[in-house]
C-alpha cells in the first residue's frame, strides 16, 4: 500500500552539474507498523549520451527511511524489495510509478506486508542430529527427530515456515561410502530415505538448497549410523 506522494523543492546541484531529483520515503510493516528495516527501494534509469542503464537502491534505515538521490528527471518505476534470509531470492513487495523533477523531491513512503524480511539473527550450531535424510532428483533434505538437538522453532524460523528441514552438504571429510551414495542417489527419480545419525553443523534461519525451499542448511562431517527405516524411538519433528 502506498501511503505518501508528494514533490518538494531541495537544494540545487553544484554549478555546472547536471539537474537531479531525490526519492525519499518511510517503509513500515502493514501489520505491526515498525520500520521494515531489511527492505529496499530501487529504481534503473539511463544516464549519458550512451543511455548506460544505471540502477540506484537505498536501503531502509534503523528508522524506516530510504532515500534515493541524483535521480535523473522524468518518470521512474521503483521497487520495493526485501532479499531472502539467505541465498538469491529477493521478494518485490510492491512497486510504484513516480516523476522525478529537476531539484525536487519526490516523498514516497510504503506500507507493506512482511514477505520474509526477518531481522532474525541467523544461528549456528554444531552437534550430533538423528533423523531420516531424504535424497533425489533436485531433493536433498534432512528432517530430524524430536529428540535431536535444534533450534526452538519459535526463535529461529521465519514466519510461514514451520517445517523443521535443512538442506544437506557433506563437508570433505564426510565424502565416505553413504556419501557417495547419497550423491548417486541424488540423481535418482524416486526418492531414496534413510534414517540417519551424523555429526555436523547447522545453521539458520535462511532460504537453503534450490529456490530456498529449505530453512536451515546442515553440512555433515562424519556418519556414525545409517538404518533403512526409523528406529522406534525417533519421531520426526514438525
Amino acid at each position: 500500500m502506498l501511503v505518501v506522494a508528494a514533490v518538494m523543492a531541495h537544494r540545487a546541484p553544484a554549478q555546472g552539474g547536471p539537474a537531479t531529483g531525490m526519492v525519499v520515503g518511510e517503509v513500515v510493516d502493514l501489520t505491526t507498523g515498525e520500520p521494515l528495516r531489511r527492505a529496499s527501494v530501487c529504481t534503473t534509469h539511463r544516464v549519458g549520451a550512451t543511455l548506460e542503464v544505471r540502477r540506484a537502491c537505498a536501503a531502509v534505515d534503523s528508522a524506516g527511511w530510504y532515500r534515493l538521490t541524483d535521480l535523473p528527471p522524468g518518470d521512474l518505476t521503483l521497487t520495493l524489495s526485501c532479499p531472502a534470509l539467505r541465498g538469491p531470492i529477493t521478494h518485490t513487495l510492491a512497486t510504484a510509478e513516480v516523476v522525478v523533477v529537476p531539484h525536487g523531491v519526490v516523498v514516497r513512503s510504503w506500507s507493506s506486508r512482511n514477505m520474509g524480511c526477518d531481522p532474525r539473527p541467523v544461528r549456528r550450531l554444531t552437534g550430533t542430529f538423528a533423523g531420516m535424510h531424504v535424497a533425489g532428483h533436485g531433493i536433498e533434505h534432512f528432517s530430524p527427530c524430536e529428540t535431536s538437538a535444534w533450534f526452538v522453532p519459535g526463535d529461529s524460523l521465519p514466519p510461514g515456515r514451520d517445517v523443521r528441514r535443512a538442506w544437506v552438504a557433506f563437508s570433505p571429510g564426510a565424502v565416505d561410502a553413504y556419501g557417495a551414495s547419497a550423491e548417486r542417489a541424488s540423481t535418482r527419480r524416486t526418492p531414496v530415505s534413510r534414517w540417519v545419525r551424523w555429526r555436523g553443523t547447522i545453521v539458520g534461519p535462511g532460504r537453503y538448497g534450490p529456490l530456498g525451499s529449505a530453512p536451515f542448511g546442515l553440512t555433515v562431517d562424519s556418519i556414525l549410523e545409517v538404518r533403512a527405516a526409523l528406529p522406534p524411538d525417533c519421531r520426526l519433528a514438525r
